[in-house]
């Protein structure tokens, strides 16, 4: 990732976020920001940064580009929201956008989770619920939050 789009990255999140990037959720780690603007380059316009909270978070954006490296590649990587880019700390990920099924009320989605579980599996079991799913605008549904790191495992 390019050194001046991490500190205008830092800038802003630490400022005022203006009209540039929108918090669209975050966990115990991570807060999410839509980004709105082409200020961070035409690429990333609509795509979302995972911000690890404090130093020590990163890990949880470390382990979800272990994790993109794993099956990046492979059969099962149309399953996952594909990470575009990050900084060399993992501090930040940049990641496409995948509006999460739990924004959805269709029926259409609910048997999602099953589908995904099914497909894919990690040694010592994983954390999959509606809330780290979502709908890719080219993929379909993927996983939006899989920090499991590099000893994930496609199990066939």
């Amino acid at each position: 990732m390019r050194t001046d789009l991490i500190d205008e990255l830092e800038r802003v999140i630490n400022g005022a976020l203006g009209d540039d990037l929108t918090e669209i959720g975050h966990g115990v780690s991570r807060k999410v920001y839509r980004i709105n603007t082409n200020r961070f380059g035409s690429d990333n316009k609509g795509k979302v940064i995972k911000y690890a909270m404090d130093t020590i978070h990163i890990e949880e954006n470390r382990l979800e580009f272990q994790t993109w490296m794993c099956v990046k590649g492979t059969d099962i990587e149309n399953c996952f929201c594909p990470i575009r880019d990050r900084s060399e700390n993992f501090e930040f990920l940049i990641m496409d956008y995948a509006k999460p099924v739990g924004g959805f009320r269709s029926s259409k989605h609910s048997d999602l989770k099953n589908e995904i579980r099914s497909s894919i599996m990690k040694r010592g079991g994983y954390d999959l619920h509606e809330g780290n799913i979502g709908v890719h605008q080219q993929y379909g549904k993927v996983m939006i939050d899989y920090p499991y790191g590099a000893d994930f495992q496609v199990i066939e």
